[in-house]
């Protein structure tokens, strides 16, 4: 069975984002890093969706809140987020404050493993 693949890099960078802030991040916020109007963030979540499906990650959305990344498959993410990105030096994303960047660091080396 092959991996599955993220064929947009916006959407890889999206659940990046998600990955590393592990909390709800609302649309407008995703729309404003990526550069992208939140319709757009809405869309690249629904497609992310069957993307996630097999490996029972999934992005949960809350009406007014935005959208988190709820991981129960730690090694499957991990894959799907580092086929082809051996180019990428890292995720682009330094967090503000201290408590965020102990979360970024760890995850930052979990993906490089």
């Amino acid at each position: 069975m092959s991996e599955p693949m993220i064929p947009v890099p916006r959407w890889r960078d999206l659940l990046q984002l998600l990955y590393v802030k592990m909390d709800f991040v609302s649309g407008k916020e995703l729309g404003e890093q990526l550069h992208v109007d939140p319709r757009t963030i809405r869309n690249d979540i629904k497609a992310l969706h069957d993307i996630l499906g097999p490996s029972k990650n999934e992005i949960t959305s809350v009406r007014g809140v935005g959208y988190k990344l709820v991981v129960e498959d730690e090694t499957a993410l991990r894959n799907l987020l580092l086929v082809d990105t051996s180019e990428r030096s890292n995720l682009h994303i330094t967090p503000m404050l201290a408590e965020d960047r102990t979360d970024y660091i760890i995850r930052y080396l979990l993906l490089k493993k």
